[in-house]
């Protein structure tokens, strides 16, 4: 999975939400949707945060990336019936 977290953490850094949204999609046959929180989505949004640490990206990305990260996340609970009884607390 650390493919798809590369890939993820890229999507989310240029704002790509379909591109994200399809590679949480392509992971809903082998992963629960805790598994695909703990196991890509978390350690992205910490590479992101390790990035700008390390003067790599700008608080403006680390805010975007959040942001389509809960968005993308949110996207995919409400499609996927593994999640569906289980979605975020946000709207």
């Amino acid at each position: 999975m650390d493919d798809v977290k590369e890939r993820l953490v890229r999507a989310l850094l240029a704002s790509e939400r379909t591109a994200a949204e399809d590679l949480l999609s392509s992971l809903a046959a082998k992963a629960t949707p805790m598994e695909i929180a703990e196991r890509v989505i978390t350690p992205a949004l910490e590479d992101i945060g390790d990035m700008w640490e390390a003067g790599r990206v700008s608080m403006s990305q680390i805010y975007m990336g959040a942001a389509s990260a809960r968005i993308t996340w949110t996207a995919y609970c409400r499609s996927s019936a593994r999640c569906a009884s289980r979605s975020p607390p946000w709207p």
